[in-house]
């Protein structure tokens, strides 16, 4: 059987930082997730459904009661160090609590839905519906807040697929070797973006 797209993560209606990314990866636990954790598919379905009612965690891939996932374990680990920073210098140290605002606040635009170990769909990149549906959401609904300093983007990856080019300090576009590993540590410029809408800086 073949696993739910994933066009975006977390609530795109109330988010403030947005990364940008290609596609989502694959492991086992995306199977078991879906067919043997009815909880992580009630998550996943609500998600795409965008209702986040029962939930303190609208990204669901910093929901605890998923650490299981490959996804909470990939974006939790990338996370962890800025995070650290956000929970010491706005929640008194409680690191559960900075994830669950995090949680609140951020969002992920998969220019490419389907998930795979390795991407080799370069060709679907201008022409697939929702690859064009993801870039129209980014102009029209949340470019335009960024140069008010109300949103935040972080393209991590294909940023020729994104049509975005380098504008404000609230657009922050990886180059070259910094797209591979994508990091989100307290001293990359995604980190940073991350940190500056906490009112962090330093």
């Amino acid at each position: 059987s073949s696993l739910l797209p994933i066009p975006y993560g977390g609530n795109l209606a109330k988010a403030d930082i947005f990364v940008l990314l290609l596609n989502p990866g694959f492991s086992f636990t995306d199977y078991y997730g879906e067919t043997e954790v009815p909880a992580y598919r009630a998550a996943l379905e609500n998600n795409l459904r965008q209702s986040f009612a029962n939930t303190d965690f609208p990204f669901l891939w910093l929901n605890p009661d998923f650490c299981w996932h490959g996804g909470f374990c990939w974006w939790e680990k990338k996370l962890r160090p800025t995070l650290t920073r956000i929970a010491d210098k706005k929640f008194k140290g409680k690191y559960l609590d900075a994830m669950r605002s995090l949680s609140r606040r951020l969002a992920i635009i998969e220019l490419i839905p389907y998930h795979s170990v390795s991407f080799q769909g370069h060709g679907l990149i201008k022409s697939l519906p929702s690859a064009i549906a993801a870039r129209l959401f980014i102009h029209e609904n949340v470019l335009p807040d960024t140069s008010a300093g109300k949103k935040t983007i972080i393209l991590t990856r294909q940023a020729a697929g994104w049509d975005l080019r380098q504008g404000n300090r609230n657009l922050v576009i990886y180059q070259g070797g910094q797209t591979r590993g994508a990091s989100l540590g307290p001293s990359t410029k995604g980190g940073e973006a991350i940190l500056r809408s906490y009112g962090i800086v330093g």
